[in-house]
């Protein structure tokens, strides 16, 4: 299975794993800090989308519907046929020692990366076309008017 720095195509040091402990204040502090979140469904996830960050959420057992209203979500579902099962604690209801909804093809790193990146190309998209919004003088806001 290809890694996710193999789906960028370098071992990129601007990508940050939180595998350490912290407190709630300094995770958020870090989430604050990053352009894009990917996980799971997860508070993680869900604090990064109550501060407003973008949030790639990788989905096994929930459903995407319980996201329809977290507007810095987006889901990605895995294509496998059990897939969204609700069980909870790592039982899988098919027998397997752990879930294989991560390890099908639907939600592959070079997938997770390439919705990150479109993610990331709108959001520097919109920000460019404010900038340059707000940027205008007067004359060309005046002239605009006009027209």
């Amino acid at each position: 299975m290809e890694t996710v720095c193999e789906a960028l195509g370098t071992v990129n040091p601007d990508l940050v794993s939180v595998l350490i402990s912290c407190s709630t204040p300094e995770l958020a502090a870090l989430l604050e800090q990053m352009d894009v979140v990917v996980g799971v469904d997860s508070f993680v996830a869900n604090l990064a989308n109550a501060l407003g960050i973008p949030v790639i959420v990788l989905l096994s057992t929930t459903s995407p519907s319980f996201f329809s209203m977290h507007r810095h979500i987006t889901c990605l579902v895995s294509g496998l046929d059990c897939s969204p099962c609700f069980e909870v604690f790592d039982h899988c209801p098919k027998g397997n020692k752990e879930c294989q909804a991560f390890y099908h093809p639907s939600i592959s790193p070079r997938v997770v990366v390439t919705s990150a990146m479109k993610r990331l190309s709108r959001i520097y998209a919109e920000a460019l076309h404010q900038r340059r919004a707000a940027s205008k003088g007067p004359f060309l806001k005046q002239r605009e008017s006009v027209q």
